[in-house]
């Protein structure tokens, strides 16, 4: 635990030592959630019966999350914790000092991850649209613990969620059923779910971490292979610098468009009325004009 997480809780301790039992007001079920994939599922399932707080500010990246007082107040206050277990590790070392574990739900272990070939695990399982399913269904049950007068509300509003993920999973397998390409070139190397599911060829330029930059050597070798692949497009992201698929791009006569992993909402997507559903479905077109798809 570093020394900041470390006197960034002492000072959650000293606001929180009179505080009642967790409690949202209103007799709402509290909810703090590490980022906006879990904050979403949180505010679908838990609707007028819960208040969601989003760790991670629109336009921040998730990876360099650093907590405030005010953070750490509200995941030791909450009544359920939503995190990924190795993604925050500031969020980690939080939940750690939970009087009651059992308030805290790490997505990941739900999961069979995807690992890399330096070892490292793939969080971005809400990009396959399955995979968010399996997740919401466990937090459905542990608003229902939290709120048991709740309980008709959290299974409706699953069932609601369930049937859209549904359909956006049939949107994709038929969207990208027919397409002239498979591989998809990108700067972070996020989308590895979806390339499961769907059928792609995920080929990372940076590594998991979004802010690295690969060797020259690296670099050279990726830009060899999109020489060999003829890509049309290489996709960049919303929130990272996208210098190296700028490179990648212009060596191989490519465009660059976004391919966005959802870790988190950009003011202007929030205040557009944006959420996991439409910008998957951005996603996909975006991939289906890259691919040369048939639909």
């Amino acid at each position: 635990m570093t020394k900041l997480v470390a006197s960034l809780i002492l000072i959650a301790g000293v606001a929180t030592a009179c505080a009642s039992s967790p409690q949202a007001a209103g007799g709402k079920v509290s909810v703090t959630a590490a980022f906006y994939p879990l904050a979403f599922v949180a505010e679908r399932i838990g609707g007028s019966a819960a208040v969601v707080t989003n760790l991670t500010p629109p336009g921040a990246e998730p990876h360099d999350l650093e907590l405030r007082p005010s953070d750490v107040v509200s995941i030791r206050n909450a009544r359920l914790v939503l995190y990924l277990r190795g993604l925050q590790p500031a969020v980690d070392d939080a939940v750690k000092t939970l009087g009651d574990p059992a308030r805290a739900f790490d997505a990941l272990s739900l999961i069979t991850p995807r690992h890399l070939g330096d070892g490292s695990v793939d969080p971005h399982f809400w990009l396959d649209p399955t995979l968010l399913v399996t997740v919401a269904a466990a937090v459905e049950q542990r608003l229902e613990r939290a709120e048991p007068t709740s309980i008709g509300l959290f299974q409706h509003n699953l069932a609601q969620l369930d049937s859209q993920l549904a359909q956006l999973d049939r949107d994709f397998r038929a969207g990208l059923a027919n397409c002239a390409r498979h591989e998809i070139f990108t700067g972070h190397t996020a989308f590895g779910y979806m390339a499961a599911r769907y059928g792609l060829r995920q080929i990372g330029i940076t590594g998991l971490n979004p802010e690295a930059e690969p060797s020259p050597k690296q670099l050279t070798q990726i830009i060899q292979l999109a020489r060999k692949l003829h890509p049309t497009v290489v996709y960049a992201e919303t929130l990272v610098s996208s210098r190296s698929v700028d490179t990648v791009a212009r060596m191989v006569g490519a465009k660059v468009a976004v391919l966005n992993p959802l870790e988190g909402l950009l003011p202007a997507q929030r205040n557009a009325g944006d959420d996991y559903l439409s910008l998957m479905h951005q996603n996909l077109r975006t991939l289906q004009e890259g691919l040369s798809c048939r639909t």
